[in-house]
């Protein structure tokens, strides 16, 4: 069995050699130690003690990791170097990764939230006829360990697969109160960084509208101003990104009356709207791993034949290596399509007015014949 290096929590603090930690972490359970860990890091950032907090962030990370992966972690007898691992390509233990990644996002941003951003200090007031009179003035605290929650936050913005998730970081992310210069820079660093070339252009092209007022950039709030254009910068960085593939259709629109505009402008969001809704029934057809249960059919592809309607089709693959289905596989297959049709019947009680085809293909593994084993279609 293949295997992923795993090290608990643990085993990294032996190794700092923070004992009286070990003394505590190791007579209690991976929940508690996540809360003990966090209690710590919270002492650490009230204190002011930026690289301790820093160092009790990463251990806090690696306890919610613990959590839910502990318990498929197993000892690897084919690497020396590494003794214990978790099985590779495990659906199970990808789930558990998923949800790990969520609940740390999600504990991290509300954990920022609390945490003190400034210190009071005092230093002479100049260019006063008395010098020597201390000012208090506001210094800003634990930058390292802030900007070190941001990065993680962001880098999840970037790799979640799940929109609404992405839309809820993004709005994180921006309405972080920026009292210092430095946190403004410390905010568009890690945006900046995050929005590499395999940020999701979709999403970066629906994040930088959203910023974008109706009337126009010029009126973006002020505390939004340095993200727009870091998001535009990002957009065009990519050939293949929404803004160029928007420019490819309205390019032909040059010199086009303002009356063709306002009525493609209505064309577009009735796209859109078919648009999301075939998403839906797609999405319906192909649970996330966060419902726990596997895909029941193989790759499903959408093709729009009207403003009205769309195809959808179901592509399964036979792995049995011969030319032709037997019986009992000609049967599987055609329950399969029976359930695709009862997911279809129910998503059109929600949108009657959609005219749907169905499509089901079972093809080779190989994909050596011209024709499908099997083809079976249905129109709604």
């Amino acid at each position: 069995m293949r295997m992923q290096e795993y090290e608990n929590l643990l085993s990294i603090v032996r190794e700092s050699e923070n004992w009286a930690l070990c003394t505590i972490l190791v007579d209690i359970n991976p929940s508690a130690r996540v809360e003990k860990i966090k209690e710590v890091f919270q002492t650490a950032c009230n204190e002011n003690a930026d690289k301790s907090a820093l160092q009790y962030f990463k251990w806090l990370l690696k306890a919610v990791d613990d959590f839910f992966l502990l318990k498929f972690v197993k000892k690897n007898y084919d690497f020396e170097e590494f003794p214990y691992g978790l099985p590779y390509g495990d659906k199970e233990v990808d789930k558990a990764k998923l949800n790990a990644q969520i609940s740390k996002t999600n504990m991290i941003m509300n954990i920022y939230k609390k945490l003190p951003t400034f210190e009071v200090d005092q230093v002479p007031e100049y260019f006063t006829e008395n010098e020597s009179n201390l000012v208090d003035i506001n210094i800003p605290i634990l930058l390292k360990t802030r900007r070190a929650i941001l990065a993680e936050i962001a880098e999840w913005w970037r790799e979640t697969k799940d929109e609404k998730e992405a839309d809820k970081i993004f709005e994180f992310l921006c309405q972080i109160p920026m009292q210092f210069e430095e946190e403004e820079k410390m905010r568009l660093g890690v945006i900046r960084k995050a929005t590499n070339f395999s940020f999701p252009t979709s999403r970066l092209t629906r994040q930088y509208l959203k910023l974008i007022p109706p009337l126009g950039p010029l009126y973006i709030e002020e505390d939004k101003i340095g993200i727009a254009p870091i998001l535009a910068m990002a957009l065009t960085r990519n050939k293949e990104n929404e803004l160029y593939k928007e420019l490819k259709v309205t390019r032909h629109l040059e010199g086009c009356s303002e009356a063709l505009f306002k009525f493609l402008e209505n064309i577009a969001k009735q796209i859109a709207m078919l648009d999301a809704q075939a998403r839906e029934l797609k999405e319906t057809m192909s649970p996330t791993p966060c419902t726990g249960f596997p895909p029941i059919f193989g790759k499903i592809e959408i093709s729009y034949t009207s403003i009205k309607g769309f195809e959808i089709l179901i592509k399964q693959v036979n792995s049995s290596h011969c030319n032709s289905l037997s019986e009992k596989e000609e049967e599987f297959f055609k329950k399969q399509f029976d359930i695709a049709k009862k997911i279809v019947v129910k998503w059109k009680k929600k949108y009657p007015r959609r005219n749907v085809k169905l499509a089901y293909l079972v093809e080779e593994e190989n994909n050596k014949s011209l024709e499908p084993l099997l083809s079976m279609e249905k129109h709604f």
